[in-house]
């Protein structure tokens, strides 16, 4: 009898540190990612704004929005830093992607105040916009590895 009592014990050990593991990883993460890809692309939408902006106004507000989504997504790579279960690496590509983007749009954003409106166009909608594509491909990389993980803890979970 103690035998099994220590075994029920054991097994349900491992259900919950199954349950803790698909907690840390999987559903955090994949949040986490998808809320900075969210960023991202707001990120990108209020730079075409910026070069867009018709007066000062409207370029600082453009400015301010692509900051205060910046911060998210540096907010967010910190809990996928922290929770990521993969290889490390693949989260240093994404982080490292994100922030080569700021160089660009810092030439963006110094062109347009030098009013020189169609260069800093040309590459919101060239070298930026390429940038941005590649850095989305990172982030669907966390994200389909996130989700894959989370399969796993649910077929190790029904196995047991």
């Amino acid at each position: 009898m103690m035998l099994f009592v220590f075994m029920a014990v054991d097994e349900n050990k491992e259900l919950a540190e199954l349950n803790h593991k698909m907690y840390q990883h999987p559903f955090s993460v994949s949040i986490a990612v998808l809320e900075a890809n969210g960023d991202i692309l707001a990120m990108h939408r209020y730079m075409k704004d910026a070069v867009l902006a018709r007066n000062k106004d409207e370029l600082d507000a453009a400015i301010s929005q692509v900051d205060q989504h910046e911060q998210e997504v540096y907010r967010h790579f910190e809990l996928i830093k922290q929770r990521f279960l993969g290889d490390k690496e693949q989260i240093n590509v994404a982080y490292k992607s994100f922030v080569e983007w700021k160089s660009i749009r810092d030439e963006v954003l110094a062109l347009k105040r030098n009013n020189q409106h169609q260069l800093a166009a040309s590459i919101t909608t060239g070298k930026e916009a390429l940038h941005v594509k590649k850095l989305n491909r990172n982030m669907t990389f966390l994200i389909d590895f996130a989700r894959n993980k989370a399969l796993e803890f649910k077929g190790s979970s029904q196995r047991s």
